[in-house]
């Protein structure tokens, strides 16, 4: 899914006149052949063929697209301005970043490095028109589908119909409009349910359920979320995580529990599945620890994924169980040795492990120095413990900030110990500076 952007124009520079026309577009013209089609449908001699009803459909799909048909996302400027003709133009910052605007009749068109990133509609030629073109098409397709040169052009007029519905959904996304993205992906996906048409679409319904839950309009997320798991749209286990919020937002609690239970079956390395399911878990009094047999049970099931074990690791994890959480990423390592995840999530471990044996340390009261030293040097040997898998996850991936960190805080414990210490300390302290410029 694309990253969301959040607009806020915050600056305008430059001063916009009168925009200049757009090519290609006479909405006098295109409203009239609408006008002129939807009198054909009230005539008796004419409604009840299926051709009177395509025109129609064409019409108001013409009409509709008109100002946007050349329109898409990563459309150059010099593209944009042989198709749509020349634009006034302006800057306006977006999200922190300078955009120029193209401003057109119908349309403000918003480019990045010369490029389309997203265009805002000033003023529809024909409002609802594709809804009112896919009505149309259905409408000649009742009429007459039995025939093939009907069916085929009710077939061209429903995909044109349905891509549009997805590249306004695409559109709106991009540029935050929430609402209306929610609303085009599931018109695109509904259209499909009609089964006139064949298209491989494997991101309407999940789109247009996560962006209804991230909405609160969870009758509608649970809608198209249930419908792209049906499709196998499962997304690494996202799909069941969202669900499982519509679920919970409608009270729902059981059903937000088995939803989760098969993710974290399917997909234990997806986090947000087991803190889902803690959370229910917590709102309902049940105990968490009942997540921990379903993941014994994929990995009899399956004993060499390393990912099953970092799954149980997580889930021990969750439950404040440093110590078996530790042992269960251990057991992915041994699997996957140069998994980046499962070292850094071994070492974090073992420093959890070693805060709250530091934090005990200092509640305790002892009766002499010795004792203190030896239970500090305890201490420090859990510490150490995760240096070894912390510097296989840096050396698997250097540009990790949170693992440079981690290495700087722990070799700063130790930088008295001796002088190996000391200048690895710097070198993680100089090169984690470098990295938060």
């Amino acid at each position: 899914m694309k990253r969301l952007l959040v607009l806020a124009s915050i600056a305008t520079m430059g001063v916009s006149g009168t925009a200049f026309g757009q090519s290609g577009v006479n909405e006098a013209n295109l409203m009239q052949k609408v006008s002129k089609a939807e009198a054909a449908t009230q005539d008796p001699k004419k409604n009840t063929k299926a051709a009177t009803w395509i025109t129609l459909g064409d019409a108001n799909y013409n009409a509709t697209i008109a100002p946007i048909s050349s329109l898409y996302r990563g459309l150059s400027e010099i593209d944009l301005i042989y198709l749509m003709g020349k634009n006034d133009q302006s800057t306006d910052t977006v999200s922190g970043i300078p955009m120029t605007k193209a401003s057109y009749d119908y349309v403000d068109v918003y480019l990045t490095n010369g490029v389309v990133s997203f265009w805002k509609t000033k003023k529809a030629i024909n409002p609802n028109g594709l809804e009112k073109a896919e009505a149309a098409y259905m409408k000649a397709y009742e009429l007459d589908k039995d025939n093939a040169a009907t069916l085929k052009k009710v077939q061209q007029g429903l995909t044109n119909v349905y891509n549009w519905y997805k590249q306004i959904a695409d559109n709106n996304f991009t540029q935050q409009n929430l609402p209306v993205a929610a609303s085009e992906f599931a018109k695109a996906y509904d259209l499909l349910q009609k089964n006139v048409i064949t298209v491989a679409d494997t991101t309407s319904s999940f789109n247009a359920g996560l962006i209804y839950a991230i909405l609160k309009d969870y009758p509608n997320g649970e809608k198209y979320l249930s419908a792209a798991l049906k499709d196998g749209l499962a997304k690494g286990g996202d799909t069941y995580y969202y669900l499982n919020l519509c679920y919970a937002g409608e009270g729902k609690n059981a059903e937000a529990k088995q939803v989760l239970m098969d993710g974290i079956k399917a997909y234990p390395m997806n986090s947000k599945l087991v803190e889902g399911l803690l959370s229910v878990y917590a709102a309902t009094g049940e105990d968490p620890n009942e997540i921990i047999p379903l993941v014994n049970e994929a990995i009899q099931n399956d004993p060499k994924n390393p990912e099953l074990y970092a799954g149980l690791g997580r889930v021990y994890d969750k439950l404040g169980q440093p110590d078996k959480s530790i042992e269960a990423f251990k057991q992915a390592l041994a699997l996957a040795p140069d998994d980046f995840a499962t070292n850094y999530n071994i070492g974090l471990m073992l420093i959890k492990r070693g805060d709250e044996a530091n934090n005990a340390l200092n509640d305790k009261m002892f009766t002499s120095t010795e004792s203190l030293k030896a239970e500090e040097a305890a201490v420090n040997a859990m510490y150490a413990e995760a240096l070894a898998p912390l510097e296989k996850a840096h050396e698997l991936q250097p540009d990790d900030i949170t693992t440079v960190e981690l290495l700087k805080n722990l070799y700063f414990r130790f930088r008295d110990d001796n002088a190996q210490y000391m200048e690895k300390y710097k070198h993680y302290n100089e090169l984690l500076e470098s990295m938060q410029q």
